[in-house]
């Protein structure tokens, strides 16, 4: 990296930025949520591609920060202030991803079952 671009990245990163000190300095960000269940949809769909108790176990424990995320946006005043904050796509990713990790239990299912049938017709 030249030292031209280190000093203008140096100068950028002094720049404040917009920060929202209301009710989303409280929740996890966007990105961390996002980051979470998609790397919770691949552990419990291989988990159950393995063993279909274990993605079930997982799924279960899992469902603590869904448990968590579902309480506050159940709150109206918080939930506005939600959508005022992060913008509707946060409330509906924070609904939506649930619903995607646990869509991953019938295809780790589906997976485990066509695995086990093509080991069966190598045999």
């Amino acid at each position: 990296m030249s030292k031209s671009k280190f000093l203008l990245l140096a100068f950028l990163a002094m720049i404040p930025l917009r920060v929202h000190a209301e009710v989303m300095d409280k929740e996890l960000s966007f990105g961390f949520l996002i980051g979470y269940w998609v790397c919770s949809s691949v552990v419990v769909l291989l988990l159950t591609k393995w063993k279909p108790w274990a993605g079930v176990t997982a799924l279960c424990l899992l469902a603590i920060v869904f448990v968590a995320q579902l309480v506050e946006i159940a709150d109206p005043s918080i939930r506005e202030a939600m959508i005022a904050e992060a913008g509707i796509a946060y409330v509906a990713c924070s609904v939506l991803f649930p619903v995607l990790l646990a869509a991953m239990i019938p295809a780790g299912l589906t997976w485990h079952r066509h695995s086990s049938r093509r080991r069966n017709c190598d045999a």
